[in-house]
């Protein structure tokens, strides 16, 4: 199953943010990008432990400006595609997809 998620730098912080807005509360921050997106991989997969499995996922095309704007989410924030793949009951494993 695909996840879509977001990254980037908020200036004011200074600081990277990642999140995965189809998953309530997986938001991660770091000190580079890779740094935010690793630990937003390692928030995935502990939520989805305590969490069923949403059945269906919004696709890359879900996030038209309009949405991004509404959840608050930069314009030019970098989309990245998570892959999540059952490792047996509630375990899961949470890899960027190339």
């Amino acid at each position: 199953m695909e996840l879509i998620a977001f990254s980037y730098y908020h200036a004011q912080n200074e600081e990277y943010v990642a999140l995965a807005p189809d998953i309530e509360f997986c938001i991660a921050y770091g000190e580079s990008e890779q740094e935010a997106l690793e630990a937003l991989m390692d928030i995935v997969e502990v939520t989805l432990e305590d969490a069923p499995l949403p059945k269906n996922f919004y696709t890359a095309q879900h996030y038209s400006q309009k949405v991004l704007l509404e959840l608050e989410i930069p314009q030019d924030a970098t989309l990245h595609t998570l892959e999540i793949t059952e490792d047996g009951d509630l375990s899961y494993e949470v890899t960027r997809k190339e």
